[in-house]
């Protein structure tokens, strides 16, 4: 049954990125959160020269992009997906200070990434908001068909229907 489970998730994880590295590319913050995941799920199935791989690929790939992005976005983000939410909390609204309002990208991302976090907590007058903004903004910088601004907008449409 176990054995299963991790074939499944490793069948959903390379499904997933693929789709990224297409989509958003290999050096996109997701991207490598899933090249991650997926090592550490080879390390906890005993695959090591697999999970070694992918770590180093993901570690490599994060210090490539660690020029434009604060080291606190990726702990945040690695928080976000374990559920430390009140560990992630602080460091998204840091890292939202930090951005510049005329990096929308990245302060679009950000803000997705606090409107999960408060759906999460079920504190959903935060998260409705910090999606909203989100959206408003991907939508002028994307348009309505991107990957991220759909993303957003299904984050958003979950949250409304869960009234």
């Amino acid at each position: 049954m176990e054995q299963q489970k991790c074939s499944l998730s490793e069948t959903l994880l390379i499904s997933v990125l693929q789709e990224q590295e297409e989509k958003l590319g290999n050096s996109d913050l997701g991207t490598l959160d899933t090249v991650y995941r997926l090592g550490k799920l080879y390390v906890n199935t005993g695959r090591y020269v697999e999970a070694i791989t992918m770590l180093n690929r993901a570690l490599k790939g994060f210090e490539l992009v660690s020029e434009d992005t604060d080291p606190e976005q990726y702990i945040a983000l690695l928080f976000l997906n374990e559920g430390r939410y009140n560990e992630a909390e602080p460091l998204w609204l840091k890292v939202l200070g930090l951005v510049s309002e005329h990096d929308h990208g990245r302060k679009s991302k950000v803000q997705h990434c606090l409107g999960l976090l408060y759906m999460k907590k079920n504190q959903r007058v935060e998260a409705e908001r910090y999606l909203e903004m989100s959206l408003l903004d991907r939508e002028k910088r994307f348009g309505v068909d991107h990957y991220d601004t759909k993303e957003t907008a299904k984050a958003l449409a979950y949250l409304k229907a869960c009234d």
